[in-house]
């Protein structure tokens, strides 16, 4: 299993990173992106508490020096909220900071973990991993389905959705899976072979002919990228970003159908 391989998060994940400085708020953000993660940026500790209020997220990277609220002072904001999901979202300290016994500063304000920066990809990942676990061990009404999510990592895929629309049939889901195994590999060709041709109107039919099969495995990973490749395709807009998406779609289903016939035993 190589390195981005196991970097792959089959789950939604959606991260706030709160950081000012431009060089790290890049180097975290590229990080995220590699590993198919959707996040949003806030370049200060104000606008990281605008953002909660607003949207929704999993897990947040907070910067500790900020400008106009620093991120102690964001946390402690945002462990205040009313609405008991948003205040008690896993909260990552990024700091350069590393003064032996700061880091209790972070835990006292009600932080789950912290970096001290520059960290390695492996160090963030793990530190993610473990965050959202214990969150959702601890805030989950129904453990079991927290563990099982857990267990997912470092599938590009989800069965739920299949499992309950099947009511657990085992070797009804897998005759779903057989059939995505089976008949995906030519739409994802396809795709391809129009993106080379440049044909951009053919390249976004047979994303969106992908779409639902995407969904339907949850491969929340390539969700977006299928969904843009298919949106500027049809309006000719953003074309140079097409190819490298269309890379990255057919890689991941390619290493999905090798999951795939793995867990299922299939030829």
């Amino acid at each position: 299993m190589n390195d981005n391989f196991a970097y792959r998060f089959p789950f939604p994940i959606k991260v706030l990173v709160a950081e000012d400085n431009e060089m790290n708020k890049l180097l975290v953000t590229s990080v995220l992106s590699n590993w198919g993660l959707e996040y949003s940026v806030a370049s200060n500790g104000n606008e990281a508490v605008n953002l909660m209020q607003q949207y929704d997220f999993d897990v947040i990277l907070m910067d500790i020096q900020m400008p106009e609220k620093d991120g102690i002072e964001a946390t402690i904001d945002i462990r205040n909220f009313w609405d008991e999901r948003k205040k008690n979202i896993p909260i990552i300290a990024l700091t350069a900071n590393a003064v032996k016994g700061e880091e209790q500063k972070y835990f006292d304000v009600g932080m789950n973990g912290f970096l001290t920066k520059p960290f390695k990809e492996k160090e963030l990942f793990e530190l993610i991993e473990t965050t959202i676990q214990q969150h959702q061990t601890k805030y989950s009404p129904n453990k079991r389905n927290a563990e099982t999510t857990m267990q997912n990592i470092g599938k590009h895929y989800n069965l739920s959705l299949i499992e309950e629309l099947m009511s657990g049939n085992r070797e009804s889901v897998k005759m779903i899976v057989q059939t995505f195994v089976q008949s995906i590999p030519p739409s994802v060709i396809a795709m391809q072979d129009a993106c080379d041709a440049k044909n951009w109107l053919e390249t976004a039919k047979n994303a969106h002919s992908l779409k639902a099969n995407v969904d339907t495995l949850q491969m929340h990973i390539i969700h977006n990228d299928v969904k843009t490749i298919e949106i500027n395709g049809k309006q000719g807009i953003d074309l140079e970003s097409i190819p490298a998406l269309v890379s990255k779609v057919k890689t991941v289903i390619e290493e999905t159908i090798m999951q795939l016939k793995q867990e299922f035993d299939l030829k």
